[in-house]
């Protein structure tokens, strides 16, 4: 229920849709969601809806959006971090994270402050302690909690890695967002592996 209520949220307001340029601004922001340092460890994108140009609607409270994503490869993964394109209005605002399966069952959430106003590309850290175990496919919804009002922002570009369906009257936008994870131990001994084995045959060379 909670996600049709969404979709029609989004349909609503297709008119309010406004050109942001990309240069002008968007730049980057990184937040840690607990106040510590990133893990050592480089996450890994499995899926990955970034890049520009955006749209947006204007900003507003309450649901800012939802969205599938089809993670690369399909499996069920840690989220260890994540990237959205946009925020709040106002210092202080807090957005929720909502993360659900196929069957819109809710599988994991968590609330972030913003300390900085405006729209940015956010990279959200920490994310790992959380134990948020996310399925190979599903779907996010981000919501303006109190009197937060914010956007998050579509594109008609298609993901770089993974894919999602548009949904209703927005049928050839997506919103823009990324999930990452720490690779499993397995890959990740494989990957130092396979790097030592380049490095011994660029000395033999």
């Amino acid at each position: 229920m909670k996600k049709v209520i969404s979709l029609a949220l989004v349909a609503g307001v297709a008119s309010a849709f406004a050109q942001v340029p990309y240069t002008e601004v968007l730049k980057a922001k990184t937040m840690s969601y607990d106040g510590s340092p990133s893990v050592a460890m480089t996450s890994t994108p499995v899926f990955s809806a970034i890049s520009s140009p955006y749209v947006a609607f204007a900003a507003r409270g309450g649901s800012l959006g939802f969205d599938d994503y089809i993670a690369s490869p399909n499996a069920a993964f840690p989220l260890t971090e994540m990237r959205f394109v946009g925020g709040v209005t106002a210092i202080g605002g807090q957005l929720r994270f909502d993360f659900f399966d196929n069957s819109n069952t809710p599988v994991g959430a968590f609330v972030s402050t913003f300390g900085t106003a405006g729209n940015f590309i956010w990279s959200i850290t920490g994310l790992g302690g959380l134990g948020i175990n996310l399925p190979g496919s599903g779907r996010m919804q981000i919501t303006a909690l109190g009197a937060t009002t914010g956007q998050w922002f579509l594109s008609t570009t298609a993901p770089t890695l993974g894919s999602s369906t548009p949904y209703g009257s927005l049928a050839t936008h997506n919103h823009r967002f990324e999930l990452s994870t720490v690779p499993e131990p397995g890959s990740a001994i494989a990957l130092v592996a396979g790097l030592g084995a380049l490095v011994l045959r660029r000395k033999k060379a």
